[in-house]
């Protein structure tokens, strides 16, 4: 054993006591069309966006700490599809 080996210690006590969030309200909108190539493929695009709008409060060694929480997620989906039966 190397004689400058020390032994490694947590420098702080720190512990996580709470965390809490309110619960997200906003709207959410989804618009999209179907094209249809023939009898059998079709080809889908569609577009979705929500708005997200949250309180977080942590309590951290009795600390207590609050953020808002403000987005505006988006998704686009292009898609291929094909039918089986008729």
């Amino acid at each position: 054993m190397d004689p400058e080996a020390r032994p490694c210690r947590a420098t702080t006590t720190m512990r996580t006591r709470g965390l809490g969030r309110t619960p997200s309200r906003g709207p959410a909108v989804t618009a999209g069309v179907k094209y249809h190539i023939n009898q059998r493929w079709h080809i889908v695009a569609s577009y979705s966006v929500a708005q997200v709008n949250s309180t977080l409060t942590t309590d951290t060694a009795g600390v207590f700490r609050t953020s808002s929480v403000h987005f505006w997620p988006n998704a686009v989906v292009l898609s291929v599809g094909y039918s089986f039966g008729l």
